[in-house]
């Protein structure tokens, strides 16, 4: 296959250890895309840098859902992320001359990604032609999550210099071109934060519907062109069941409690040679963990392949490093996309990294999902089942898909959150999660499943009217997908519950699991999407227009056999001891040539299986597919933020895809499949408490 590198490296010089860009003046949509990967963030703050846009993990505006037609139980209450106050964009006057009334000259900046600390160089023109430069720079503190540090310096060749940095309390709206695209921010709120309170260097905020409340420290240092700014935010918890109480905020006690916390923040930090340095010791034992080294016979491909990966896997460290009491968002905290809200993205896309690499933070992530154990069972209730139904989509704990048939009906995000339970617990062998809420969680989605489905004349067990993965098909019978994570769900609570549940139930739920309805057609020798895939009329081969979700009707899409993600494939994965060689080699050949990728989820699973199966040169296409998505902007759409699944989805292809990761209930053999002109591929898994190091050649 041959190589053509896919970004423009006039633009972005190839470094193996850094992100870098060189223009000058650019257009909005390009401007919007580099805000996105230069961003800085820590997990529970991230900034855009240049933008205004600061956000906070879990901070967010509540609106009312207008559905056309009203129905029982549809989602009533939406959920948005909105920009706290920011404190990063500065007023610079030279001489009496606004920067804003000059003229861009250059820009550069650098993304390190062992200092984690971006670096931006600009060269301005005033009207009378004198250049000044201007250095910015911006950390957001890794180890200490409610911290964030900015300079600004100015050389203006002695002219006078003024610096102003009030807060600003922007709003984000779409920034990619699509309009209408479900997959930006779903109501574009102006902020609508409220002062309620400004005492000198801290001030306080609150949101007028869901009267969350956040409290912003500033701490300045400044000479006559040199700024120095420290920034700290708290906010509003959230309650046991993760659904935030923000009410409670009004009280002046509750209020005082933000201010104090902000004010410790500031007080404890250290100097800047000091924050920088806790910074680069975090990201030391960062790659030690995670680091994933290749080495190509071709010496350029070779840099821009390792540079590329280091971005996706510095991208989930931003994305991960301290989520507080919060889960991960789909975009992580580098822009508005997908409101801010959590998917099954985490659990199955960004979480088996951290399981790999450092379990302590996987155990915090899936410590959210339990507290958010209390909404899912009340969610399951309105929708006359038992047990726990996790929200497709949400931040606080309710569901917020206003969908329901690529939403709600995507049932299946309670069997990917125990997915990953069992998958912890079998890397880690850490039984007192299961104790600690894993066990738990393990039974109420199990008994969901229970109720959900019902026993077919044919004597097997069947679930009806669900969406699976592939939300171009709809409200199926039997999603394949479905039904067999909805029986790893139920062995798995089997094995955690079997000392503390009901023997009964536990012997329910091993009958329901043994008779699970998962259909095969015998003629193309495949296993089925759903009862009604195989029975569709093909996608007309020259209709092209992608992705087909901004260009058809869904009643046009659902009515085809076509693919927008890998369904019946991702399960060929994740549960890749159910199948063998044959049946995974003809499924992979059936549905392959359906499936638009129109998901950034889709391309690695894709490149995991076609390694497998032997279709080294597809796998590596694959691979590449999801390696550039947000540096390539490939998707036209990386300016509403990065894509974590996708980035989590590198690390699998590179270790379950290209050296044949798979683990058996802690047990991980190898099965490598290195792309040709791969010389070597370098890791290392974190399994039973030690980390080992891998060497595939």
């Amino acid at each position: 296959m041959t190589w053509v590198d896919p970004l423009d490296r006039g633009r972005f010089p190839a470094d193996e250890w850094a992100l870098l860009e060189v223009s000058g003046p650019d257009s909005p949509a390009r401007e919007n895309h580099a805000q996105t990967l230069f961003n800085v963030a820590n997990g529970y703050l991230g900034i855009r840098p240049g933008s205004g846009l600061t956000f906070i993990n879990g901070f967010h505006e509540t609106y009312r859902i207008r559905h056309a037609e009203n129905a029982y139980a549809l989602a009533r209450v939406g959920q948005v992320m909105v920009p706290v106050p920011d404190g990063t964009c500065f007023e610079v006057t030279v001489a009496g001359v606004p920067l804003r009334d000059c003229e861009l000259v250059s820009r550069t900046r650098r993304l390190d990604f062992r200092d984690g600390e971006l670096i931006q160089d600009e060269v301005w023109r005033l009207p009378d032609g004198l250049e000044i430069q201007i250095r910015q720079t911006w950390l957001a503190c890794l180890s200490r999550p409610g911290l964030a540090v900015t300079t600004l310096q100015v050389d203006a060749g002695g002219a006078p210099v003024e610096i102003a940095g009030p807060l600003r309390v922007g709003f984000a709206p779409a920034e990619s071109p699509e309009a209408g695209d479900p997959r930006q921010a779903e109501l574009p709120i102006d902020g609508g934060l409220e002062l309620i309170d400004d005492a000198g260097p801290l001030a306080a905020y609150r949101c007028r519907n869901s009267r969350l409340a956040v409290v912003v420290g500033r701490r300045d240092t400044a000479t006559a062109a040199r700024l120095t700014r420290y920034l700290s935010y708290a906010t509003t918890p959230f309650g046991p069941d993760g659904v935030a109480d923000g009410l409670a905020v009004t009280l002046d006690e509750d209020l005082a409690g933000l201010k104090a916390e902000c004010a410790r923040t500031l007080a404890a930090a250290p100097d800047l040679a000091g924050l920088r340095a806790e910074q680069r010791a975090w990201l030391a034992a960062f790659w030690e963990r995670g680091d994933v080294r290749v080495e190509l016979d071709s010496p350029s491909k070779q840099l821009a392949i390792q540079q590329a990966i280091r971005f996706e896997l510095f991208q989930l460290a931003q994305a991960t490093a301290a989520p507080g009491e919060q889960g991960i968002p789909a975009k992580g905290l580098s822009g508005s996309g997908y409101s801010g809200h959590y998917f099954w993205d985490e659990e199955l896309f960004i979480l088996p990294f951290l399981t790999y690499s450092d379990p302590g933070r996987a155990r915090q992530v899936l410590r959210f999902r339990h507290r958010m154990l209390g909404a899912a069972k009340r969610r399951a209730a309105e929708l006359e089942l038992a047990g726990a139904l996790y929200p497709w989509r949400t931040i606080n704990g309710e569901e917020a898909s206003a969908y329901f048939p690529a939403g709600t009906a995507q049932y299946h995000i309670s069997a990917d959150v125990a997915y990953a339970v069992q998958q912890y617990v079998n890397a880690t062998g850490d039984r007192g999660f299961l104790a600690d809420g894993g066990a738990e969680i393990l039974a109420e989605t199990a008994r969901m499943w229970a109720d959900l489905g019902f026993w077919g004349d044919d004597g097997s067990f069947h679930i009806h009217g669900v969406t699976g993965p592939d939300e171009y098909s709809a409200l199926v019978d039997d999603n394949y997908y479905t039904n067999a994570m909805a029986r790893h769900n139920l062995r798995s609570a089997i094995s955690a519950w079997q000392a503390l549940g009901d023997a009964g139930e536990l012997q329910e739920w091993r009958r329901i699991a043994d008779a699970m309805h998962l259909g095969f057609d015998e003629r193309r020798g495949v296993h089925p999407q759903d009862a009604q895939f195989l029975h569709r009329e093909p996608w007309p081969a020259q209709e092209q227009r992608r992705p087909l979700l901004l260009h058809y009707h869904p009643l046009v899409i659902y009515r085809h056999q076509v693919v927008k993600q890998a369904d019946v494939v991702l399960a060929l994965h994740l549960l890749s001891h159910e199948f063998t060689a044959a049946e995974k080699r003809a499924d992979f050949a059936y549905y392959d040539p359906l499936t638009t990728g129109d998901s950034t989820l889709s391309a690695a699973t894709q490149a995991i299986i076609a390694a497998e199966v032997g279709a080294a040169e597809l796998a590596e296409r694959y691979f590449e597919q999801a390696l550039f998505v947000d540096l390539a902007d490939l998707h036209h759409n990386t300016a509403d933020g990065v894509h974590l699944a996708s980035a989590g989805g590198v690390w699998l292809a590179l270790v379950a895809g290209f050296a044949g990761m798979r683990d058996s209930d802690g047990e991980i053999r190898f099965d490598p499949h290195l792309p040709p002109g791969w010389k070597s591929l370098m890791f290392s898994l974190t399994v039973g408490g030690e980390p080992t190091q891998y060497v595939f050649t």
